[in-house]
């Protein structure tokens, strides 16, 4: 069960890797055109139910803390609440990849909300549902417009530098159960994980400000060439 947890995560990362570096790419659309891309984790869940429903079934039909807590405590129930979670997890990123395809949402603000639908599921699509609103609304499509437009012409170098930092991160997150080695008692993987999710805010901070600085083009350039040249002594 161990192995199956471990490898499971492979059924989805392509996908969400896609999405979040290669949004606007044809064979990305075209994979996730189709529901399909959900069947791998389904089916992994199905696989791992099938055996156990006359023991699954009696709990969640009728639910307490104690019944739950007690299935999610072992290494079969949390294994089917993985797959569960990678499953449904997919078939919301992929509504919200494609919503923001259809309503023209600047990448550099559906990324973000991509990845935490990644992340923190619930949060993701309750991030998205809040800029689909303003989308809608034509005084909300006017203010997130302008507001992409100005992220984008600030400094998009850095900004795509942000959202690929965080790509990064997905990355070293999914590849934490892969590797049951210990430094000092902390998996491998998170360090680079802390450095990416600080390089993101990094880059993505700074290339805000950029954009507030009132400078020539050349001027934005060298401060951005500076900045990246910093940023890569620092990695």
């Amino acid at each position: 069960m161990s192995t199956v947890f471990s490898l499971s995560s492979w059924l989805v990362l392509p996908f969400w890797l896609a999405m979040l570096v290669l949004p606007k790419w044809r064979w990305t659309r075209r994979a996730l055109s189709s529901p399909l891309v959900c069947l791998p984790a389904g089916a992994l869940y199905l696989a791992l139910v099938a055996p156990r429903v006359a023991e699954l079934f009696p709990v969640v039909l009728a639910p307490s803390l104690d019944s739950i807590a007690s299935l999610l405590g072992t290494a079969d129930g949390a294994t089917i609440a993985w797959a569960h979670f990678l499953a449904f997890d997919l078939f919301v990123g992929r509504w919200v990849y494609l919503d923001a395809l259809e309503q023209g949402i600047s990448w550099l603000v559906a990324a973000p909300v991509l990845f935490l639908t990644l992340m923190l599921g619930p949060v993701g699509l309750l991030a998205h549902l809040g800029v689909r609103s303003l989308v809608r609304s034509e005084q909300g499509t006017g203010w997130l417009r302008r507001g992409a437009a100005a992220l984008d012409g600030a400094s998009a170098t850095l900004f795509r530098a942000g959202i690929a930092s965080l790509a990064l991160l997905a990355l070293f997150v999914a590849l934490v159960p892969f590797d049951e080695r210990t430094i000092t008692g902390v998996n491998p993987w998170i360090k680079p994980a802390k450095f990416a999710i600080s390089i993101a805010i990094y880059l993505l901070t700074v290339g805000w400000l950029v954009g507030l600085l009132r400078l020539s083009t050349a001027r934005k350039r060298f401060v951005e060439s500076s900045l990246r040249r910093t940023c890569s002594a620092y990695c």
